[in-house]
């Protein structure tokens, strides 16, 4: 995929995964229902493709695509600028390092994320938007913000997260282990 347009807006950010509070959705719905009160439109979308718990009180500004199949992520990720990973490891609600969210990084799309140990594994400063873990408000600030932020810098960052990304194939795994073999 090509690294996403950023002079073009509305900026699409996408949630991709499960419905579930360990997964952060019910911090997504916190951070839209404070930009909804803001009194200034941003152009931003925010975009879910998702299953789980039943949110009834998702905000009109989150666009619910509903699930997705496995082979039509690629197709979400594409109509995206951002994607969003929320995954909660302070209270160990969420644990591993998510396979999406290494997909995501090899598309190119921009990360934000929970600045935690389980996508500090593979996330910094030089290939993400990282925000301390439950800063709701910090969330929502980091969404109305991005529009004015450096376009280079986050293209810089979509690269670097794809440069990344690239540690973490099925072939670099492999070629790791036949290492680790010829040693023995």
């Amino acid at each position: 995929m090509d690294i996403p347009d950023f002079g073009e807006t509305p900026y699409v950010i996408g949630y991709i995964g499960r419905f579930s509070r360990e997964k952060g959705f019910d911090n997504l719905i916190d951070a839209a229902n404070i930009i909804k009160e803001l009194d200034r439109q941003y152009p931003i979308e925010i975009q879910v493709w998702g299953h789980g718990i039943d949110f009834n009180t998702i905000p009109p500004n989150i666009i619910n695509h509903g699930s997705v199949a496995r082979d039509k992520v690629p197709q979400a990720l594409s109509s995206c600028h951002v994607a969003l990973f929320l995954n909660k490891c302070a209270k160990h609600e969420a644990g591993g390092l998510s396979h999406g969210l290494l997909e995501a990084m090899a598309a190119g799309r921009l990360i934000i994320a929970w600045e935690n140990a389980g996508h500090g594994q593979v996330l910094d400063d030089s290939n993400a938007l990282l925000v301390p873990e439950g800063d709701i408000e910090q969330l929502a600030n980091m969404f109305t913000e991005l529009c004015e932020s450096d376009v280079e810098e986050l293209i810089r960052k979509c690269k670097n997260a794809r440069v990344t990304a690239k540690n973490y194939t099925v072939e670099a795994h492999l070629n790791k282990f036949l290492q680790l073999v010829s040693t023995l």
